[in-house]
Formats: C-alpha cells, structure tokens, sequence
C-alpha cells in the first residue's frame, strides 16, 4: 500500500532505518550472596573453612529490534506509513518492535577446607604442609533473547547448565637449603559430567645471592568444557567474508553485487562429547632486587594444550559447499537468498554452523618483563612507577594436522571476537602518593594485527 510503482506493476525495494523507533537496552543486575567461615588453630595444625551462596539474575530488555515478520505483514497490511513515519501510533510502532526481554540467573555454592602445618625440619628451616577440599555447585541459564532469529540486526546465544565438582589439593614447600626452595604440590578434581583429573606442580627457587633469585616451575593442567561449550549452548558472530578464493562462483555471477565481501553468519554450536583439556607447561626466569625499591623480572613460560576445545574450521564446510561436495558431519550450512541477477546460479552462503571440538592442540611460549620502582620527590611525594611487558613467541593451533601460528592476527575472530593475538603488550603505571591524596596514570600499548583468519581457506579480511 506505500508502494507508489504499486499501480504500475513494480516492487519497490525498501532501504529503511525506522528513525522513529529508537534502540536502545535496560539491564537490571542483582546479586545474592551469602558468606560463612570459621578459623582456628589446634596444638599443631591452622585451619579455615568457608561456606559460599551466591545467586545472581539478570534481567535483559532490548528496545528497536524490529520483527522480520511483523514487517512483511506491515507492508503487505499498510499499517506501518513509511512515507511520513509521523503518523504512525505507538501501538503500531511496538506492533513493529516489540520489546525482547529475558532473565539470565547464575549460581555457585561452594564450601571448602584449608589447614596447614609444619611437617619436619630441613636445613632451610621447616617444612609447610598444606592440605584442602572443595564442594561446589555452578549452574547458569542464560536463555536466547532471539530465539527464532526473528529480530533483524540481533545475534543470538544461549548458555545453560549445571554441575557439581568436587576437589581435594596438597602442596608441601621444603626450604632444603638456606638459598634453595622446593615447592610441590597437587590437585584432583572430580566432575559431575565429565570424570576426574589430578593436576601435579612442582617448582624450584634458587638465591645464589641475596639479590639475585632463580625460579622455575613445571606443571600439568586441566580444564573442563565450560557450558557455552558443552550444555545447551550456541552463539553466533558475523564475519567478513571474501570471494577471493573461488573465482568461479564470482564469474558464474558476473561479478554482482552478489559476489563482493558481506557479512556472513557463524555459529558455535555445543558439544556434549566434549573431552577436557589438558596442558603441559614449564616456566623460567630471574628476578634481581638490587634495593628495596627497586626490582626487574623476567619470565619465560611455554605452553602445551592437548584436546584443546576450540570451534571446528568453518572454512571446511566453506570449502566444501562451494566445490559441491557433501557438507562435513557436524556442520550445518545455511544458503542465502539466489542472486537476483543470476537466479540459477549458486547460492552464496547465508551461515556456517560448526561445532566445538577437542583439536590436536595449541601451543604458545612467550617472554614477561615486570619492572617495579618507587622514590620520594620533593614535596613528600612518593612516585611508585611499574611496566609490565609481554611478548609472544608463538600461538600455534593444529587442527587435523594443520597448523595456523596466530600471532600478530585478529584470528580467530569466531572465538576471540576480533582481540585477536597481538604480538607484544605493554602498560606501564605511575603513582603518585601524597599523605591520602593519591594520582595514577597509565600507558598501554598494543602491537597491530593483520586482520586475517587462513583458516576460513586463504585471508579473509
């Protein structure tokens, strides 16, 4: 009924941004918690226990996402005036937008134990010994805001699951020496949903001199599929997506508008045959503290994940979609609306739904600097300056026998969201401190990123 070509024949497209229906969101954010504990001490052992409930909810409602349905029923009805949107009621507008509200609730309960004592005597002096136990419950229920993607210009995601896990731990650190140190110490967790691991550590300090001290650190870990991974879980992001490596489909539509770089729909959908992680890492470095006001140190650390839970390339069931071939099990490929243009062409592809997987593994070692420092000014002004500086060697992902370094690159952005992997950080901090009055300023720094992603099959810009 707006269409003025209506009488001639003609659609008419409609490009609208509905200036009189704003956008915008209310959150309202509330938390539950209560806190218990009681500590003490025997003849030989101190001990601290604690008793945790906390439940939180959050209450969600979006405003200006307008109904693709209500929409086709609006132009094809002629209730909403996209010539004069004036004259369009408050009734017709949230007819048009109606408000998408939902209610997120998290909880954890948890109590554990902690007592300690000395164990026998060492040359360094006494032996510590510590032991604990946890019992906590976690649970989240995060439903979908835009359930049947009716909301145009709206994402979706949904988290939601729960869990109980158990834990028991010990660590003994043993000055053998009056310059030597050795820490040992262990962790098993159980999972109501995915079984038990033990995770070792065991780390050594070295003081050849009072300003000098050598340290290092060897250690297992283990992670457990979080619930966006692992319950009933998806998200979804967009990512620019470029034709540049399938020239044929570009060629079999002209060169269209069709063909140039768009925003193409991924998805993450949950896994519930998710294994945990698991990672091997080794750490190394120096401090030197000259003066009680001065010191410099400097770490190395290098990490190996195995089963690392990450989202399966989208770029095989890309790759495959447009060579013709069967999709990938485990993923769902959606097809846009045909080309206009070229309706007996292929499709392009509307969205990708890869799942999460436990692949070969991922790797990274890198270098941290800490430098802490602090004077007094004229004035009873006391300047307390501190950088922090990291660099990263390698971040090296292998997927079926594949493997893409992503240092210095924004990839991947289906998991990193566009932060990407920069190659060097930096932030340094100065205070200034006089009497109560105190003054900070802080520099950060970050190293460029090309904003590639190979695994989406060549750079996708």
């Amino acid at each position: 009924p707006n269409n003025p070509f209506a009488a001639e024949g003609y659609d008419a497209l409609i490009r609208y941004r509905f200036s009189d229906i704003p956008n915008y969101a209310n959150y309202t954010n509330r938390m539950a918690r209560l806190v218990g504990g009681v500590e003490g001490s025997t003849d030989t052992w101190n001990y601290k226990a604690n008793l945790v409930l906390a439940h939180g909810w959050l209450e969600s409602a979006n405003h200006g996402y307008i109904s693709y349905n209500a929409l086709i029923d609006a132009v094809n009805n002629g209730t909403y005036n996209f010539l004069d949107p004036s004259k369009n009621s408050q009734a017709v507008r949230s007819a048009l937008a109606p408000v998408l509200a939902k209610t997120s609730t998290s909880d954890l309960d948890s109590i554990n134990f902690v007592a300690s004592r000395e164990v026998f005597n060492l040359p360094g002096g006494p032996a510590q010994l510590g032991l604990g136990g946890e019992f906590r419950y976690e649970a989240v229920n995060d439903p979908a805001l835009n359930p049947t993607n009716d909301a145009q210009g709206l994402g979706n995601a949904r988290t939601i699951g729960n869990r109980t896990v158990a834990s028991a731990f010990a660590e003994l650190g043993m000055p053998v020496l009056d310059n030597v140190e050795v820490n040992v110490s262990g962790r098993y967790d159980h999972y109501s949903d995915f079984g038990g691991n033990f995770s070792p550590k065991i780390g050594v300090k070295y003081t050849p001199i009072k300003t000098v001290a050598l340290r290092a650190t060897v250690s297992k870990g283990f992670r457990a599929p979080s619930f966006s991974e692992s319950g009933d879980s998806a998200s979804q992001g967009f990512t620019n997506f470029s034709f540049a490596n399938y020239p044929d489909f570009v060629a079999a539509h002209g060169g269209s508008e069709y063909t140039k770089t768009y925003s193409l729909s991924s998805i993450t959908a949950a896994n519930p045959d998710l294994k945990p992680e698991k990672s091997t890492s080794y750490t190394m470095g120096a401090v030197w503290a000259p003066t009680r006001n001065f010191s410099v140190s400097l770490d190395y650390y290098h990490i190996k994940k195995t089963d690392v839970i990450a989202q399966a390339s989208a770029g095989d069931a890309i790759a495959a979609y447009y060579a013709g071939e069967a999709i990938p099990a485990g993923y769902t490929v959606v097809a846009d609306a045909v080309d206009p243009e070229h309706p007996t062409a292929q499709a392009r592809i509307l969205s990708v739904a890869s799942p999460y997987i436990n692949a070969d593994s991922l790797e990274t070692s890198g270098l941290d600097l800490n430098v802490q420092a602090s004077v007094y000014l004229p004035w009873d002004v006391k300047l307390t300056s501190n950088l922090d500086a990291t660099t990263i060697f390698d971040f090296k992902y292998t997927q079926d026998g594949v493997t893409y370094n992503y240092v210095g690159k924004e990839a991947p952005y289906v998991l990193s969201s566009g932060a990407g992997t920069p190659k060097y950080r930096a932030s340094w901090s100065n205070t200034f401190t006089r009497g109560p009055a105190t003054m900070t300023g802080t520099l950060n720094y970050v190293s460029g990123l090309r904003s590639i992603d190979e695994s989406y099959v060549g750079d996708q810009t």
